[in-house]
Order: structure tokens, then C-alpha cells, then sequence
């Protein structure tokens, strides 16, 4: 008792009893052993090593959108008259004309920078596709199970500003191009499909006749196709104008070239490996090359060689669209699983990036043309994601690409949301299609 508290050796003072039946109960023993209780609970026995890592950090930098401009942001214009979905939206390469296909029967052309309905030209059927030729004010369109070459008959204001390539040739005449040259007879050894079979149908060139109504709309010649034209694509030297028709009956005639200046139409695929529909196609803006997309991937063909030069493997269910980036190595494809894919195609045909920035199926993904690193995608959901897509000429960095801006003001009309959009050659303008009937100017 005379030691101090903390030297004794044992807590409690030792007592003496007779036998072990007197020993008293502890008056502790349920107090300690609940605090054994919670220290075995409270204290577990590992140390845990906590990493404090600022939630931030883990993103990636991205720059503001403000740094990013110029992009599209509001309406500019708004193109209204169509009563139908407007299908197809095409912009004519000098930027001052707008052609818009409407499953309404119609084909309007706009003047941009007011919303001025120019033309409007009747069809006995939806238009599904329309297309501008690069080089010519001149159309390509699809309708009535054709496609018909169109004159617009706005050349008298534009005819100043057709350039020749050496300045020494005279001007070609849209009339003198649409003038139909007789088809040469077949050599001996060539067969001459019958042209009643719908097969031979599809490369057989007819004059529109004076009497008919197309005629007076402007349309000189046309093709008859083996399905509808869901897609008409244009090469920059503005000869070659391809058609899709996914639905075609012969696979042969899924995809085909037309040739303006012979007034010949070749089909490049007698038929293609893997049985999957042409969806859309592209041409390359440099090479002679032509990327065809299918319903699971994009072929790559050099068309002097006539030989497939690449595949690319999209892992995307069904492909709706292919665009090109104007230096050419880059691919992108809009699919109806809602994906954007991005191929580099100086690497291998594995994607580069899969985007997912839509809750539906992408319509339409689209490059812009000219020196705007931009990118958009159309999108049944009624939205367009507009992408910041800038490509680095020093082959060792990747491409940048940030999504900028959400543009949200079409209707969803029976599912279906904004179904074409086509950027405007010179400027960082959007022009936009929706299945609501409205076209806008996204500036």
C-alpha cells in the first residue's frame, strides 16, 4: 500500500480464502471484457494505407470551350416550308445555296444567308438524297426510284465565278454537261445487258423527255436504280458521283459510280465478302481511293489499282454514315448503336476512339471541310454534339478532341430526330436537317 500507483506490479490488494468456492464474482468482468469488445471492433488489426488523391487530378486537362472557338452555338437562320422530314441537306460549294430533300415529295433550294426559298420542285415520290455537284452548279438527286442531274437554272448569277483549271479552257456549260451522248454501240466481245433487267437497269442513262414535268424542274438526264438511293456522294473533282442504295435487290448494285462527263456508271462490287449491306460511302480528297462502309465496317479501295487496300473494324453493330478528314488520314463513322468511331489510318484498323456522347442512334457524323478542325454528329435524340477534332501535322501527337457544344432545338417527330447535317464550305456554320421539317443555320 505504500508504493505509488503506477509502480505496483498488480492492480488490486490480494486476499486470502479457504477455499476456491469463496472466491466473489468480479465486479468488472463484464465492463472489461464489453471494452475488449469494442476495442477488437473499433481497432481493426491491419493498417490501412489511404491514398489522398484530389478527385481532379484523374480527369484529363481539357481546354475551355471558350479557347476552343469558333463554333457553332445558336440559330441563324431557319429554313421552314417543308411539310415532310427533311431527309437530306446538301450546301453547294461556293456556300450560297442550300438544296434540302424532304420526304414530303419535294427538293427546295434555299438562299443561305436569308432563308429565301429559291426552288421548289415536285416529285411523284419522297426525295431521299441530293447532293451538290463540287465543280458546277449543278444537282444530283434522288427520287421515284432515279437519280435525276438537275440544272437549277441558277447559273446566270453564278457564271462569273466558274474558273477554268489552266485558264485557257472555256468554261463548261451546265447545259452542254447535261446534254445526253448517246450510248456507243458494244464491241463484239462485249455483252450488252438487256436493259429491261433491273440489274443492267441501274447503269442505263436516259434523257428526262421535254414533255415531262421533271423536265421543266430542270432535270436533264437519269438513271434508273434498283432500290431507293439513301445516299449520293460527289468526288471534289466533281465527275464521279456515287449512289448507295442499301436495299438494292442485286448486291452489285448497292454501290455505284456514276460518270458525268462519259455518262457511264460503273459498279465497282460485284459482291461483297460477309453479305452486309453499303450503307454510305466517301471518297478520299486526295488519294484515289474510296471508303465503303457496311453495315460492321469500313473498306478502303484504290480505285486505279482495283484492288482493297485496307478494312477497318468499327465493333459497332450497324454503321449509318463515313465521313473523311480533309488531310485524309483520319476516318470517322456514325452508327445507330449510338457510337461515334474514329479510326487513324496510319495505325491499324482498330478504332482510335469510340465516342458516346448520344442516348439514340447517330444519324450522321460529318467533318467539316475546310480549315475548321470540327466535327459534328447527328442524332435521333434531337441533339447535335459539335466536337472540337483538331489533327496535329506532327504525326507524333494524337488528334484533340473535345465535345464543345450540345445544339438542342429540333423536335423528335415518330422517333426519328435530326437526320442530316452538312457544314458549310468556308465558314464554322452547321446547317442542320430534322425529321420535325425544319432546317436551321447553326452559326
Amino acid at each position: 500500500e505504500e508504493t505509488f500507483e503506477q509502480d505496483r506490479t498488480i492492480t488490486h490488494l490480494p486476499q486470502k480464502f479457504d477455499c476456491l468456492r469463496h472466491v466473489p464474482g468480479y465486479k468488472d468482468f463484464m465492463v472489461e471484457r464489453f471494452k475488449r469488445c469494442l476495442d477488437l471492433y473499433l481497432v481493426p488489426r491491419a493498417l490501412k494505407q489511404r491514398m489522398n488523391v484530389d478527385p481532379e487530378s484523374l480527369l484529363p486537362k481539357l481546354p475551355s470551350p471558350k479557347d476552343l472557338r469558333p463554333f457553332p452555338t445558336h440559330i441563324s437562320v431557319s429554313y421552314e416550308g417543308h411539310s415532310g422530314m427533311v431527309r437530306a441537306v446538301a450546301v453547294e460549294a461556293s456556300g450560297r445555296y442550300l438544296a434540302t430533300a424532304s420526304s414530303d415529295e419535294t427538293l427546295r433550294i434555299w438562299e443561305v444567308a436569308t432563308g429565301r426559298p429559291i426552288r421548289s420542285i415536285k416529285f411523284s415520290s419522297a426525295v431521299t438524297a441530293v447532293a451538290w455537284n463540287p465543280q458546277h452548279l449543278l444537282l444530283s438527286v434522288a427520287a421515284e426510284e432515279n437519280v435525276f442531274f438537275l440544272d437549277p437554272g441558277l447559273e446566270l448569277q453564278a457564271s462569273s465565278d466558274i474558273s477554268t483549271e489552266d485558264g485557257t479552257e472555256t468554261p463548261v456549260t451546265i447545259s452542254s454537261l447535261l446534254e445526253f451522248k448517246e450510248a456507243a454501240k458494244p464491241a463484239d466481245g462485249e455483252e450488252n445487258e438487256e436493259p429491261t433487267a433491273a440489274k443492267a437497269k441501274a447503269v442505263h442513262w436516259r434523257q428526262v423527255l421535254a414533255d415531262t414535268p421533271q423536265y421543266a424542274a430542270g432535270c436533264r438526264l437519269c438513271i434508273s436504280t434498283d432500290g431507293d438511293v439513301q445516299h449520293l456522294v460527289w468526288h471534289h473533282k466533281g465527275n464521279y458521283c456515287a449512289a448507295v442504295s442499301p436495299k438494292a435487290r442485286a448486291t452489285s448494285n448497292q454501290c455505284i459510280i456514276h460518270a458525268l462527263n462519259q455518262q457511264k456508271s460503273m459498279r465497282p462490287f460485284a459482291k461483297l465478302r460477309g453479305g452486309q449491306q453499303v450503307q454510305s460511302c466517301a471518297f478520299h480528297p486526295s488519294k484515289p481511293h474510296f471508303m465503303v462502309a457496311t453495315m460492321r465496317s469500313v473498306r478502303i479501295y484504290d480505285l486505279q489499282k482495283q484492288a482493297q487496300v485496307k478494312q477497318l473494324i468499327s465493333g459497332a453493330k450497324w454503321i449509318s454514315s463515313v465521313t473523311v478528314h480533309p488531310t485524309g488520314d483520319h476516318v470517322v463513322v456514325g452508327s445507330y448503336d449510338r457510337r461515334v468511331v474514329w479510326w487513324d489510318l496510319d495505325f491499324a484498323s482498330k478504332p482510335y476512339k469510340t465516342l458516346q456522347y448520344h442516348d439514340k442512334a447517330v444519324r450522321c457524323a460529318v467533318f467539316h471541310p475546310g480549315k475548321f478542325p470540327l466535327l459534328a454528329a447527328c442524332s435521333d435524340d434531337a441533339t447535335v454534339s459539335i466536337l472540337h477534332a483538331k489533327v496535329f501535322s506532327d504525326l507524333m501527337q494524337s488528334p484533340m478532341i473535345v465535345p464543345v457544344k450540345r445544339l438542342r432545338d429540333h423536335m423528335v417527330n415518330q422517333g426519328f430526330g435530326v437526320l442530316a447535317c452538312a457544314w458549310h464550305p468556308h465558314q464554322p456554320w452547321l446547317f442542320t436537317a430534322g425529321s420535325d421539317g425544319r432546317a436551321y443555320l447553326w452559326a
